[in-house]
């Protein structure tokens, strides 16, 4: 039977384009549209310890309630270097001007430059919030 499957294929390869895989892919792809856009970027955590713990967070802190980014500096004369440290400042600034954004400094916060001074972090609370927010 097979065989017979793969002898008709092969001969009426257009047909079976054309009629079949052809129609199939339009029909996948009409079936797919019309479900709709399912993407959501919604995070919630299951009924856990850590849910209590972002509950609790949430009425002292919303940033700390939310989730963390760092942003990471190279110099290789040092972050506490006057000049690197005036630009990297600067730049922190801007990122705390943000709606929703907490940001501890390297040059503050205890741990966050390495130990030959030359890479650091600064460490960004964010507000837990919709895409939709972000894009505003």
């Amino acid at each position: 039977m097979l065989a017979r499957l793969a002898r008709f294929c092969v001969r009426r390869k257009w047909v079976v384009v054309f009629a079949i895989w052809l129609p199939i892919l339009v029909a996948v792809n009409a079936i797919a549209s019309s479900a709709g856009p399912a993407f959501t970027t919604d995070f919630n955590f299951p009924d856990s310890e850590s849910a209590e713990v972002f509950e609790l967070l949430e009425p002292v802190s919303q940033e700390r309630a939310g989730f963390n980014g760092q942003v990471v500096i190279k110099a290789e004369q040092g972050v506490a270097d006057p000049v690197v440290q005036t630009g990297v400042e600067g730049l922190l600034i801007e990122i705390d001007k943000l709606d929703g954004v907490e940001v501890i400094s390297p040059y503050i916060g205890p741990g966050q430059i390495n130990e030959d001074g030359t890479i650091g972090f600064a460490q960004l609370n964010i507000t837990d919030r919709g895409q939709e927010e972000f894009l505003e």
